[in-house]
């Protein structure tokens, strides 16, 4: 059911799911465990986010988008976004439905 996975920071993750955002409990151990995590996707499609490239957008195989930014480029530390795309496009109803829309 979950749609977006945002991680503003190794202890700050919130999820996306029916359209509403929510905090979760979730966290990863330290930022060094974030960060290789972060390689860890981010190479698997053949990419790289370092100093020199501090910003990632990418396709995973199975048609999710990635987005990370690292420093420098962000200024409070690490950020990793995964967006997973509906097989079927949502409709208007289907966001009234939601709550997104009125």
């Amino acid at each position: 059911t979950i749609t977006e996975v945002m991680c503003n920071a190794y202890d700050d993750i919130w999820v996306e799911r029916e359209g509403r955002i929510e905090q979760t409990d979730l966290s990863f151990s330290d930022d060094v465990q974030y960060r290789a995590v972060i390689d860890k996707i981010v190479s698997a499609v053949g990419r790289r986010v370092d100093e020199a490239s501090p910003m990632v957008d990418a396709r995973l195989p199975d048609g999710s988008r990635v987005n990370a930014i690292i420093p420098p480029l962000a200024l409070h530390g690490s950020v990793l976004t995964i967006r997973k795309f509906s097989k079927d496009p949502y409709t208007a109803k289907d966001l009234v439905n939601f709550g997104t829309w009125t």
